[in-house]
């Protein structure tokens, strides 16, 4: 699904004003001020939204289709919340002056990010919040952790158990993961395969290194089952994209084989920071 990131200013369009619209009615027309070529596009796609001024994304919206500015849609009150009816009757030529396109929008789940933590459809970080939008990688998928975790600055934290964060929903459940604690494992693997570090893939523009892909040693679907985050690095395993694939898709003796060798190295790690597991526990979550 196509994504996209554009920036709201939270005195002329408040979120709650959408979500309190579309309790009652099917969609809530979003005016802004730039040209939008949507033949590009395959709808429906999501919209992240960055809340000026605060340097997050506060929400993700579906949005169903895009059409060019009209004062009609301002007249109807199944597309605009009353309180954007109200600006439009007290003030239609500077409103009019601005429009020029209208994001369709059918739905709104409030979700934080942080802007420049997304990655764009390119897979360069954003470095700024756009003026009009940026076609983006939706920020739930892998592949938009793994290249996030490429342009990430490295960070342990502070020993001992750390908090577990809340679900992250939109459209798919999961809980989030930092990239920066990612990136640290990679760092202290020196960019090398942990199941073999013969392995070479290729330079990533953003390191200068070998690139390798962060895998969780105990998945993070499995957050809900311990009190304390299973998100630091040090449950955390470089492993080049072969390898990781095969640690989810391999023969099953050979994917206990990977998880035997790396809880040899990593159960005790994961003791001082609260997560007190077996062997055959953590083998048992990579089963059907």
């Amino acid at each position: 699904m196509h994504s996209i990131l554009f920036s709201a200013n939270p005195e002329q369009a408040r979120m709650e004003d959408i979500i309190n619209h579309l309790k009652n009615h099917k969609m809530v027309y979003f005016n802004v001020n730039y040209p939008i070529n949507w033949d590009q596009f395959i709808f429906p796609m999501m919209g992240f939204i960055h809340i000026t001024g605060t340097g997050q994304v506060q929400c993700c919206v579906e949005i169903s289709n895009i059409e060019t500015y009209r004062d009609e849609h301002y007249e109807n009150e199944e597309l605009k919340p009353p309180e954007w009816r109200v600006r439009w009757l007290e003030n239609p030529n500077e409103i009019r002056s601005k429009g020029k396109c209208a994001y369709i929008i059918t739905g709104l789940t409030k979700f934080e990010y942080k802007t420049t933590e997304l990655i764009r459809s390119n897979g360069e970080p954003v470095t700024h919040a756009p003026e009009g939008y940026i076609k983006i990688i939706a920020p739930y998928g892998e592949e938009a952790f793994q290249s996030a975790v490429q342009y990430a600055s490295p960070e342990l934290p502070e020993e001992g158990p750390i908090n577990r964060q809340e679900k992250n929903v939109v459209l798919t459940t999961s809980y989030p993961r930092k990239p920066k604690y990612s990136k640290e494992a990679l760092v202290k693997a020196q960019y090398k395969c942990e199941h073999d570090n013969s392995h070479k893939t290729f330079t990533h523009p953003a390191t200068g290194k070998n690139f390798m892909e962060a895998h969780h040693l105990i998945p993070m679907e499995f957050q809900e089952y311990f009190v304390n985050s299973i998100d630091f690095p040090e449950n955390i395993i470089s492993l080049c994209p072969n390898c990781h694939r095969a640690i989810h898709k391999a023969d099953f003796n050979e994917i206990e084989k990977m998880i035997t060798t790396f809880c040899g190295k990593r159960l005790d790690s994961l003791k001082k920071r609260g997560i007190k597991v077996s062997l055959k526990k953590i083998i048992s979550y990579y089963k059907d």
